[in-house]
C-alpha cells in the first residue's frame, strides 16, 4: 500500500500501482516463491491483494503484471 501511495504522490499521478513479490529462485524473508502483492491507490480508494502463482519466474512476472492491469481497469471502470 505504501508503494502505490508513494508512486502516486512522487509522480503527481491520479493513480499509483505497487507490485512486490518473490520471483525466485528461492524464498525471501520466509515468503515462498510465487507469493506476490499488488496495491492500487487513487485519492479515494486503496485496494490491496495478495496472490500466489505457480513458482516459475516468467509465470510470476506475467501473471502479476497482468493482474495489476486488470485491477487498474476495474478501478477505472468503477470511477465512471
Amino acid at each position: 500500500n505504501a508503494m502505490a501511495q508513494a508512486a502516486r504522490e512522487k509522480l503527481g499521478a491520479d493513480i499509483g500501482i505497487g507490485v512486490s513479490g518473490v520471483p525466485g529462485p528461492s524464498e525471501i524473508e520466509g515468503k515462498l516463491m510465487g507469493q506476490a502483492y499488488i496495491s492500487i491507490a487513487n485519492e479515494r480508494v486503496l485496494k490491496e491483494m495478495e496472490l500466489r502463482v505457480p513458482p516459475r519466474r516468467i509465470t510470476i512476472k506475467r501473471r502479476i503484471s497482468n493482474q495489476a492491469l486488470i485491477e487498474l481497469r476495474k478501478l477505472l471502470e468503477a470511477d465512471r
